[in-house]
């Protein structure tokens, strides 16, 4: 279910297909996203990866699964880790002011999660990665299509002891050890079981009927602050995530079709403290149990040779259940979100196209009253035939609050405003049978911006003044005759924001967590007789800490190297180094990343 054609003519685009997908050979979605612009993976309070776009945090980027947005409810924030990459036919990122069809919460742009569809009629596949530091992670799916039915299945296992410090750790001085000596980083163990399945029947005149489900459940150590000496240390017991959606496509004539869907998704979280980093005194479990129900629907219309109209809407309830293990239950909210909105491709000539929408977005429930904005787009996309495509579009987006936000029993504020952006862009992309050549200039102005600020004694969720996310994305890339293909981008980010003070009175500072630059490159060689390799750069500038000090993270780079070989047509052999340089580097400070990382493993399809 693809709704919006909007999307198909952003310039702030990527995307990644399958085959680079398997490729590369990543064990986590976070690390597919990693290496694209506009993108900065980093780790959350937590103890997850999050994925960031463009300054925004991963509460205003907007996912869906085969065209249903996912959301989840209390916290805002997905673990996209729980996503088994070896569901994916596709990840389409696109960036900027998307479709006003999708609703609210996607003030950053929009990532578009397909499944994978068997074409043949019997398809496989089995990978095994083994890393050291006792990391194991096998990968399976198989699927099968007869006549109008088609179906595939799928899950993963990954286990780790933790993941290897850096050698240069063993330098650092006393005060930025905390309890470490080098070797596994401390209470960094994993484990995620998955499961995945799709199935479709194509019904009389070309629709399609089908079902989509995952199931996935994680736990990890959250390894603790090496300067921050707080003297609890956290482990996440359980995070289990669950979805199902059942959905239908159907033309209903040459001229017009609809799309909709139901779903269901629950995201449950443990997580508890302890006094010692043997963990075995806890003092505390704390529960987040959400659930989110609701349908979508879209009929897109041809309204002559030049015009398309598509109308659609969703309608979202939500709920969340609080407790731990010394009060019991904490808080029980619930909201309601809904959007009713229309998009427009008009072309003004033939290689002219007007873009325009507008959505009417509604949250309400926890006794709060209703929130609604109106939230309108336009754009325009020019061809210069062999010289590429000039697109410019300004955009209203706004993120609504989140249950955690507004009904936390310690931190929650039910009077807040929605989060508001006014986003503008402007890109050029030129493409060939060889190469292409991006480029993008974008801002974000936003208002009642959602951060904690102090009140009295206490922390609590509070809306700021304003901020300006603005910068600049580029890539090219290419192929290198018949031996290779070169990829690079670059993304340079301001993100300012006013002091974290209810009366809005302090200056602006740079936001926590945004480098402003970022570089990534992919170089791939293909030698004869099966052999590959794959390099990979990622450069990131030292970044703020705090928001509102001069606390910095500091600059770090990344270097990763793989070779592979291929036997036929049904087996592939592969080993690499992460982080070959063995850097000590750190996302935030006081959290080591992990340093040099062998691995090997193999993949059998048929």
């Amino acid at each position: 279910m693809q709704a919006s054609r909007l999307d198909a003519l952003l310039p702030a685009r990527t995307e990644i297909p399958r085959d680079e997908i398997i490729e590369s050979h990543k064990d986590e979605f976070t690390e597919v996203l990693e290496l694209t612009p506009g993108m900065n993976v980093r780790q959350g309070g937590r103890g997850e990866m999050r994925a960031d776009m463009r300054g925004f945090d991963q509460r205003a980027t907007l996912f869906t699964l085969n065209g249903v947005p996912v959301f989840e409810p209390y916290n805002g924030i997905v673990n996209l880790d729980l996503f088994p990459v070896e569901m994916f036919e596709s990840v389409d990122i696109v960036r900027g002011p998307s479709s006003s069809l999708y609703g609210p919460n996607g003030m950053a742009g929009t990532i578009k999660m397909t499944t994978i569809r068997p074409t043949v009629p019997v398809t496989a596949a089995l990978a095994t990665t083994w890393r050291n530091s006792d990391y194991w992670d096998v990968r399976a799916s198989a699927g099968a299509t007869r006549g109008q039915v088609s179906g595939v299945v799928g899950g993963r296992y990954m286990t780790s002891g933790g993941f290897p410090l850096s050698g240069e750790f063993d330098e650092r001085q006393a005060s930025r050890r905390r309890l470490e000596d080098g070797g596994t980083r401390l209470n960094s163990d994993r484990e995620t079981k998955s499961g995945f399945g799709d199935f479709g029947y194509v019904t009389p005149g070309q629709g399609r009927v089908h079902v989509t489900g995952m199931i996935s459940d994680g736990s990890f150590g959250i390894p603790p602050s090496t300067v921050e000496f707080r003297p609890q240390f956290r482990r996440n017991d359980h995070q289990e995530f669950d979805h199902v959606q059942v959905g239908l496509d159907q033309p209903l004539s040459p001229a017009v079709g609809v799309s909709t869907a139901v779903f269901y998704s629950r995201y449950d979280t443990r997580e508890s403290l302890f006094t010692t980093p043997s963990f075995d005194t806890k003092i505390l479990t704390t529960e987040a149990d959400s659930n989110e129900v609701g349908g979508v629907g879209y009929c897109g219309m041809a309204l002559g040779d030049s015009d398309s109209l598509t109308v659609g809407g969703q309608v979202r309830w939500a709920d969340a259940t609080i407790s731990d293990t010394a009060n019991g239950e904490l808080n029980q909210a619930d909201f309601t979100t809904a959007n009713a909105a229309f998009e427009n491709v008009y072309f003004l000539t033939e290689r002219v196209r007007l873009v325009s929408g507008l959505s009417y977005d509604v949250q309400t429930g926890g006794g709060r009253g209703t929130a609604w904005e109106l939230d309108p787009q336009g754009g325009v996309a020019v061809e210069f035939g062999r010289f590429g495509e000039l697109r410019a579009g300004v955009s209203r987006k706004l993120r609504f609050p989140t249950l955690r936000e507004l009904f936390d029993p310690a931190q929650g504020n039910a009077e807040l405003k929605p989060e508001k952006a006014l986003v503008y862009e402007v890109g050029h992309r030129l493409q060939t049978q060889w190469f292409y050549v991006t480029a993008s200039l974008f801002r974000s102005d936003v208002t009642d911006m959602i951060e904690n600020g102090t009140q009295g004694t206490s922390q609590q969720a509070m809306n700021l003044d304003d901020a300006t996310l603005q910068g600049v994305e580029s890539a090219v890339g290419g192929v290198l005759g018949r031996f290779g293909r070169l990829d690079l981008n670059y993304t340079y980010l301001d993100a300012t924001a006013r002091k974290n003070m209810p009366t809005g009175s302090g200056s602006f500072s740079d936001i926590q967590h945004k480098p402003a630059h970022r570089f990534n490159g992919i170089l791939r060689i293909f030698f004869p007789y099966g052999i590959g390799a794959r390099l990979e750069g990622i450069y990131t500038s030292d970044q703020v800490e705090t928001f509102g000090t001069n606390v910095r993270a500091d600059e770090f780079g990344v270097f990763n190297v793989q070779v592979s070989k291929t036997f036929g047509a049904h087996l592939e052999l592969f080993a690499g180094v992460d982080n070959a340089l063995d850097a000590d580097y750190e996302q935030k400070l006081g959290s080591p990343e992990p340093g040099r990382w062998e691995y090997v493993g193999l993949r059998a399809r048929y």
